[in-house]
């Protein structure tokens, strides 16, 4: 999973069962970042929930659009 802040830093971290390897159950993506998720290589699924708080309104959602990504963020491209 990645997570870009506004400032730009880029958070990256694996979610998993494995704890020992570094991976974790969940992670945590405070609010004004975009973040997204892509599966490692040798998987072939994933199931993935997301939980807001304290609230969500359809009216704040906001899907991230490559183009406008990639002209804030060009560092990140891959």
């Amino acid at each position: 999973m990645s997570a870009i802040a506004p400032a730009g830093t880029l958070t990256e971290f694996t979610l998993g069962g494995d704890l020992e390897a570094g991976q974790a159950p969940q992670g945590v993506v405070p609010a004004g970042h975009w973040f997204g998720a892509a599966l490692v290589p040798a998987a072939t699924y994933a199931l993935v929930g997301c939980t807001v708080a304290p609230g969500f309104d359809f009216a704040d959602l906001e899907l991230a659009r490559r183009g406008p990504l990639l002209a804030a963020f060009p560092q990140h491209a891959r």
